[in-house]
């Protein structure tokens, strides 16, 4: 809800907003129950994805909502009646069914989206322009092996180098790398099942290594088992002498991050000045604050 409330508030607008989740749509409701404008903002659940269900579904919501009567006096009753489509931080393959669903309906003339997580984009929908498959082809004649991969859509997702260039000279950064590294690496090789909590990584949990394994396994079922952790510190004493490369990985991974996210803007751009659409990108904000800060502007001329 707190898009739908901005846009409504700065620019007068009537908002429909959709969740995937329920729990999402009675959040959203419930923090605008006290706004004088409530009327104004309408949240639906629905997964968002590019199929002819989700198609007709938003076709019925908006023709349901066509003719709703807003009560709230700051709502211009001069509005054109066009209607927008907006996705701020749309995860992964998200922005990809955004734009092609766009494409599909002349009622919406504009799309205005914010992608993030990258690797969550699906290949087969990537890249989406007709002029980056055709350059890809033309790469591949020389570099067969080369294509786009998931590890390079997640370089993209990192953090820009105006937002992570601190991060850089932080001893915790690399510690935080290497740490995971040798984990996942011994439970790969262990053949164990284990994910890092997602909780974020405190300064304490880096104090050391055995710290970190044990503050990792705390929920785990190895979480007491004192052989793992004599084996994990095993492990990082055999292979501390590679510590000092995780800091050139960690500037490899800043040169590459936009060329990757540079890779995947362009190729949205060009998807829609395919079709005769006016498609521009804009920095909405610092990206030394907040990474994802690129704006898919789309109008249908």
């Amino acid at each position: 809800g707190y898009l739908d409330q901005v846009l409504h508030h700065r620019f007068k607008l009537k908002c429909i907003g959709l969740d995937s989740s329920v729990k999402y749509t009675v959040a959203a409701k419930d923090r605008i129950k006290n706004d004088s404008c409530k009327n104004s903002m309408h949240h639906r659940t629905l997964e968002v994805t590019h199929s002819e269900k989700c198609l007709e579904d938003i076709k019925s919501i908006l023709n349901e909502e066509h003719n709703w009567e807003c009560s709230c006096s700051c709502y211009s009753k001069k509005a054109s009646g066009a209607v927008a489509m907006v996705g701020l931080h749309s995860c992964g393959n998200l922005a990809q069914d955004m734009m092609k669903l766009f494409c599909q309906m002349d009622d919406i003339v504009a799309l205005v989206c914010v992608g993030c997580c990258y690797n969550k984009i699906n290949l087969i929908d990537f890249p989406m322009s007709k002029t980056a498959q055709g350059s890809l082809r033309e790469v591949r004649v020389k570099f067969p092996e080369w294509s786009p991969c998931t590890s390079g859509l997640r370089v993209a997702a990192h953090g820009t180098r105006s937002h992570s260039i601190n991060a850089l000279v932080d001893s915790r950064t690399s510690k935080c790398v290497f740490y995971r590294a040798l984990m996942e690496y011994y439970v790969k090789k262990k053949n164990i099942t284990w994910q890092q909590p997602k909780r974020h990584i405190r300064k304490a949990d880096l104090l050391d290594f055995e710290t970190y394994c044990r503050n990792m396994l705390s929920n785990h079922p190895l979480g007491k088992d004192e052989t793992t952790f004599k084996n994990l510190n095993n492990l990082f004493d055999e292979k501390l002498h590679l510590f000092s490369r995780v800091k050139i990985l960690l500037v490899l991974q800043l040169l590459l991050q936009p060329l990757w996210e540079g890779f995947i803007t362009v190729d949205r751009i060009l998807y829609f000045r395919e079709k005769s659409m006016s498609a521009n990108v804009l920095a909405l904000w610092d990206d030394a604050k907040s990474s994802r800060n690129l704006a898919l502007c789309v109008y249908k001329r």
